[in-house]
C-alpha cells in the first residue's frame, strides 16, 4: 500500500496529491473535502487505516472531517464521519495521555459537525469517557455535552466528581441541556461550594424559575414540590 501523503490522500491518480506547502487555506479544506468525505478513486483509506494504527498524524487527518469550512456532508460523508467515529473511539482508551487528547479532540470535531448524527446513533459514545479515569477528558465530554444541549446518565454522576472543576462543568451542561430529569442532583449540587453558581444557572435554566436567585429560595421551592419533582419538558 503507498504511503499516505499529509493531505489524507495516498493514490498516485488523484488528484488530491501535491505540496501542501503550495495550497492555500481554501485548496487544502477542498481536497481534505475530496479525500476524506468521498474521493472515489482513493477512498482515504491509507488515512483511516494509518489513523487506526494510532499514528497521531492521521488522526488528526480524520478529525478533519469536522472542519466548519468544509461543505455540509452528503450522506456519504455522513457515513465516513460515522466510521471517524468508531475508528477514533478506541484511542481514548490508549495509555499515552497525549494520545487521550488527540484522539478525543478529533472525535469531538466530527461530533459537533454531525450533531443530528450523534443525537440519534451514537449518544452513548462519551459515557465511556465520562466514567473514565482522565479529568481532563471527563471535563471536555461534559463541555462538548453542554454545547451540544445534550444530557447523558453518566453527565448526573460527574456533578459529584471529585474533581471540583470537572463537577462544575458537569452542572452547566445539565443546565444548558434542560434536563428536567437531573433536577433533583441540580439540588444537591448547591451543597457544594464549586457548584453552588452554576447549580442555581441550571435550575433556572431548567425549570424556567429565572426569579429565584438564592440557595435557600431554591431549598423553599424544592420542599414546597411534590415528593416526586415533576420533571418539566426536555
Amino acid at each position: 500500500m503507498p504511503r499516505a501523503s499529509s493531505s489524507g490522500c495516498s493514490c498516485a491518480t488523484c488528484a488530491c496529491t501535491g505540496s501542501r506547502s503550495a495550497m492555500s487555506r481554501a485548496a487544502l479544506l477542498a481536497l481534505c473535502a475530496l479525500a476524506l468525505a468521498g474521493c472515489q478513486t482513493c477512498d482515504a483509506s491509507a488515512t483511516f487505516v494509518a489513523a487506526e494504527q494510532g499514528e497521531l498524524r492521521f488522526v488528526h487527518e480524520v478529525g478533519e472531517l469536522g472542519d466548519p469550512a468544509i461543505p455540509p456532508p452528503n450522506s456519504y460523508g455522513l457515513k465516513r464521519i460515522s466510521e471517524g467515529y468508531a475508528l477514533l473511539t478506541p484511542h481514548l482508551q490508549s495509555s499515552d495521555p497525549f494520545a487521550r487528547l488527540h484522539a478525543f479532540e478529533a472525535l469531538r470535531r466530527l461530533i459537533q459537525r454531525s450533531k443530528p448524527l450523534f443525537r440519534d446513533s451514537h449518544r452513548e459514545l462519551l459515557d465511556p469517557v465520562l466514567r473514565g479515569e482522565d479529568p481532563e477528558l471527563r471535563w471536555r465530554a461534559a463541555w462538548l455535552l453542554g454545547r451540544l444541549e445534550l444530557s447523558r446518565p453518566a453527565l448526573h454522576a460527574l456533578t459529584k466528581d471529585e474533581d471540583p472543576r470537572v463537577a462544575e462543568r458537569a452542572v452547566w451542561a445539565l443546565g444548558r441541556a434542560k434536563d428536567g430529569e437531573a433536577v433533583e442532583v441540580l439540588l444537591a449540587a448547591l451543597e457544594r461550594e464549586e457548584t453552588r453558581e452554576p447549580a442555581i444557572k441550571a435550575l433556572q435554566r431548567t425549570t424556567g424559575k429565572r426569579r429565584i436567585e438564592t440557595v435557600e429560595g431554591w431549598r423553599s421551592w424544592a420542599k414546597e414540590q411534590p415528593q416526586e419533582l415533576e420533571k418539566p419538558p426536555r
